[in-house]
């Protein structure tokens, strides 16, 4: 199944890009949606193509791992590092702008600092507006010189997904980030459950359910 950076520019499919967390990379990604028997849904000529792109920034990893430690942006004592943010969001951008040129619909999601770029991402993108937005343990950038306004976010409904027992990302950011998209109007389904900073099995069948139902044709 396709989850390279690139979409495939002949292919009109709608287009789910995600973005992973921080430490990671696309392959752990790719793994997570394999072992949930996702396959189906990402398959080449399946209903949807699956684009997960690398972080540009290189970060400190588990030496026991074999991926790639990658992260969106830098994180300093001041909070999110400004430029390395804006060169994630125009990463996203380009992403959005290849796939909105095939003609169908794209869901732009994350985990974690993937969730809170593809947050930024969305409030500043100036393109068609999105299907949807998957936000997994998600939280808003924050830094000197990073203004993020939630309820600019140019899409049409949103999932936010988190775990109470979250302790890296608690999960009263995500409900800030809903009450904030809410108050603009914007549809926003809610999934909060027991875990941790993770997507349980659950929270992520519940999202390709809710895939689906984004990429199900009116």
């Amino acid at each position: 199944m396709p989850t390279t950076a690139n979409p495939d520019l002949g292919n009109s499919r709608p287009t789910l890009i995600y973005l992973h967390g921080h430490g990671s990379d696309s392959t752990i990604v790719r793994r997570r949606f394999e072992e949930l028997s996702a396959a189906h849904l990402f398959a080449p000529n399946g209903p949807v193509q699956l684009v997960t792109p690398n972080g540009p920034v290189q970060v400190a990893g588990d030496p026991q791992s074999t991926g790639l430690a990658l992260a969106w942006f830098e994180n300093r004592a001041t909070g999110a590092d400004p430029d390395t943010l804006l060169i994630a969001v125009r990463q996203v951008h380009e992403l959005n702008n290849s796939c909105a040129a095939q003609g169908g619909p794209v869901i732009l999601g994350g985990f974690s600092q993937g969730a809170g770029t593809a947050l930024a991402a969305a409030t500043t993108w100036g393109g068609p507006p999105l299907k949807g937005l998957l936000l997994q343990s998600g939280f808003v950038p924050e830094g000197i010189g990073i203004e993020i306004e939630i309820g600019a976010a140019n899409v049409g409904s949103v999932l936010v997904q988190h775990g109470r027992n979250d302790e890296v990302v608690p999960w009263f950011f995500s409900e800030a980030i809903s009450l904030g998209l809410e108050e603009a109007g914007v549809e926003v389904t809610i999934d909060v459950d027991d875990g941790a900073h993770e997507v349980t099995s659950g929270q992520q069948l519940r999202a390709l359910e809710w895939i689906s139902g984004c990429v199900r044709p009116e």
